[in-house]
């Protein structure tokens, strides 16, 4: 990923329960990590010197959506200059 020119972010449904929004960051986050092991960066220590595993190297936001914007985000991700 050239972290210079592309942006990774999740889009959830705004409409789902707290819980369920919560649960499909985790399951994409995992995704993400499966797909670009790459981006799962080293072990990170706090300052009380507790670990903390493969910390990614780029921020991802989430981002609320509905099911509306999902679907043509989608769609426009199955276009050939994606």
């Amino acid at each position: 990923m050239d972290l210079q020119n592309e942006k990774c972010v999740m889009v959830i449904d705004e409409n789902l329960p707290l819980g369920i929004i919560a649960n499909t960051a985790a399951i994409m986050g995992i995704t993400l990590g499966k797909q670009m092991p790459e981006v799962v960066g080293a072990d990170v220590y706090d300052r009380t010197g507790n670990g903390h595993l493969g910390i990614i190297e780029f921020p991802v936001p989430i981002l609320k959506g509905n099911v509306e914007v999902i679907k043509s985000i989608r769609e426009k991700l199955y276009e050939p200059e994606f």
